[in-house]
């Protein structure tokens, strides 16, 4: 059994757990015996103290695994990002990741994926080269954060009109490859970010018109 207790808490005489004042977070787990208001009676088996609220998963997993603490628990690489880049800077921000705190041309998952800043303005330039027309074909050459390739996923779509009418999607592959019509080239560089050339040829125009644009999904 968990208990969670989202203010100050902590352990008494005579194996009662009691309300106290020097503890900020506590998560306390025991096989109890009696309970009554404010108070349980039983074989205390573990005690984990936390300086911040104990989210409904976090809860959730102490339960399932008495004895292990939530520091065992990898987050995964968008959170951990988000966590540094956005809210220990600026609590208040949106820091999912379709959210776009800065207002510029790409949510929070594409500044993670393509090395940007979430809470400074980035133009397309900054994060996204684009050479090209519907007579030579459509060139995009971006990077992508090696954390991002379990979590999250990037296409290509393109389309003859503004209105994706006629949309076509490509998911960038893992390596140099053609996948749905778009030519990709990419070169790993280790462990930093992977530099990627994304080619929509001339062929897919219609009537001289060939549009495309680079998305970022969340898996």
């Amino acid at each position: 059994m968990v208990r969670h207790s989202p203010g100050p808490v902590g352990a008494g005489g005579g194996g009662t757990i009691a309300r106290l004042s020097n503890l900020a977070v506590v998560a306390q787990v025991w096989t109890p015996t009696k309970s009554g208001p404010g108070s349980a009676t039983g074989a205390l088996d573990d005690v984990q103290v936390y300086d911040e609220a104990l989210s409904t998963d976090d809860v959730a997993y102490l339960y399932s695994n008495p004895g292990s603490p939530l520091s065992s628990v990898t987050s995964p690489p968008f959170d951990e990002w988000a966590t540094t880049n956005i809210t220990n800077i600026d609590a208040g921000a949106d820091a999912t990741f379709d959210g776009n705190p800065d207002g510029d041309p790409f949510g929070n998952g594409l500044e993670w994926i393509l090395g940007g800043d979430p809470l400074g303005f980035d133009s397309l330039a900054d994060l996204l080269g684009f050479t090209g027309d519907s007579t030579t074909g459509l060139t995009f050459t971006f990077t992508r954060e090696d954390d991002s390739e379990g979590e999250a996923a990037l296409a290509v779509d393109f389309s003859n009109d503004l209105f994706d009418t006629d949309n076509h999607t490509s998911t960038v592959p893992a390596a140099s490859d053609t996948v749905g019509g778009v030519t990709y080239t990419i070169e790993e560089n280790g462990s930093a970010p992977d530099d990627i050339t994304a080619t929509i040829p001339a062929g897919n125009a219609v009537d001289g018109r060939l549009f495309g644009r680079l998305r970022g999904t969340q898996n």
